[in-house]
């Protein structure tokens, strides 16, 4: 028997989304309580934004250097990273759908709800606007960037806004 058959591998990557797919179905499940439901919604996204800042990065970083070593399953890194693409494309839908489509209408139905601005009253936009100003806004720091000086490193896993302004 021939164990080095393309076929008998399957990519890392790939089982990888594979697993988190099956993370997703537990939100989709109705009969998991609601809460738990979105507790596994919120772990697929925390799950895919770590999987992209590390695993895709790498990947990247192998195209960059024109890698084209396939793995054991056969695949290049750009063929990874294709593969990748469509299927966390399709994951990232799920999730919305589950989210919009089941979580939120039957958080709704439990009174939680999910509020824009505009939806909030005097006392709520106040609450939400001290916030901003006391948390949040000195936390802010504006940066310019230009070709004389490398982009400063922010961090991973933390928000961040890029304006661009023209002239």
């Amino acid at each position: 028997m021939n164990y080095y058959k393309e076929s008998y591998y399957t990519n890392r990557e790939l089982s990888w989304l594979d697993f988190n797919y099956r993370v997703l179905d537990e939100a989709r499940d109705k009969d998991n309580p609601l809460l738990e439901r979105v507790r596994f919604l919120g772990i697929t996204q925390s799950n895919l934004d770590e999987f992209f800042t590390v695993r895709v990065a790498s990947l990247r970083k192998l195209m960059s250097v024109n890698y084209t070593k396939p793995d054991s399953a056969g695949l290049t890194a750009a063929d990874q990273v294709s593969a990748i693409s469509d299927k966390a494309h399709e994951m990232v839908k799920r999730q919305y759908n589950t989210l919009n489509r089941s979580l939120l209408p039957l958080l709704e139905q439990h009174a939680i709800h999910l509020l824009s601005m505009a939806d909030l009253n005097e006392e709520q936009h106040a609450f939400v606007k001290n916030y901003f100003d006391d948390e949040l806004y000195p936390a802010l720091t504006p940066m310019a960037d230009d070709s004389s000086r490398p982009f400063p490193f922010n961090g991973i896993y933390t928000q961040h806004r890029l304006t661009d302004y023209k002239n």
